[in-house]
């Protein structure tokens, strides 16, 4: 059944809803430059799991956060949709490493995750992580 959302944000409202979308995703995020400011954002996206079918993802709001700003965000039971403002075709979906990003045809085995948004690591990159702990377990002993 499809839902609808709202969110308010410096006196705008946007109404998102689920139809055709396996998620919808209201993030506040940041890079790790610490120089960039915190991002508002309003996603939605098709099904991953779907490996047939090109993925569609909505974006609805992507502000920029400033100290003081805050927002509402509301189930509705009925409203008017708010066209998003990009419509981006992801493609089908590829299994790849979540770290490295070699398709699965690239590397030996690709270990898959079981939750909703799928992650993956290959062997290559499971080396890598074995060392990376060896050598951080060395450094506390």
């Amino acid at each position: 059944m499809d839902k609808l959302f709202k969110i308010k944000f410096r006196g705008k409202e946007f109404v998102a809803s689920t139809q055709n979308l396996h998620t919808l995703q209201v993030l506040v995020s940041t890079t790790s430059d610490s120089n960039d400011l915190p991002q508002l954002s309003m996603v939605g996206h098709g099904d991953y799991r779907d490996k047939t079918t090109p993925i569609e993802q909505h974006t609805w709001i992507l502000e920029n956060l400033e100290i003081g700003d805050s927002f509402k965000f509301d189930l509705l039971e009925s409203g008017e949709i708010t066209p998003p403002i990009e419509v981006m075709k992801i493609g089908t979906y590829v299994e790849r490493c979540s770290f490295c990003g070699k398709r699965k045809n690239e590397v030996q085995l690709l270990i898959k995750s079981e939750r909703p948004i799928p992650a993956h690591i290959c062997n290559e990159c499971v080396v890598i992580c074995m060392r990376v702990i060896q050598e951080e377990g060395t450094k506390k002993s």
